[in-house]
């Protein structure tokens, strides 16, 4: 599933317009990516968390004699929830309209 067919689905089921879900899509990522830059994790209840970590400088080598540096950079990980780890594992439907 790629973001528009995303979109296309929160139109249909919320009755806002593509434009209107594809905004808020955006909304979210952008305001996730945010919070990930300061260093901070995003929580989203039965879902899964964001956070970010420093993945450590690394060597790349071609042969005896010449290899890479690979410096240290941020990466970000997510960990899934329970509600979409059960979901995907046991095909349970509509375990986010439990609320």
């Amino acid at each position: 599933m790629r973001k528009t067919d995303l979109a296309v689905e929160i139109a249909k089921q919320t009755g806002i317009s593509f434009v209107r879900a594809t905004k808020t899509i955006n909304l979210v990522f952008e305001s996730i990516g945010k919070v990930l830059k300061k260093g901070e994790r995003v929580c989203i209840t039965g879902f899964g968390t964001f956070k970010t970590r420093t993945q450590k400088s690394s060597r790349i080598t071609f042969d005896r004699k010449h290899f890479i540096k690979v410096p240290s950079t941020k990466v970000v990980d997510f960990v899934s929830g329970k509600r979409l780890k059960k979901l995907v594992r046991r095909k349970v439907k509509d375990l986010f309209t439990e609320v």
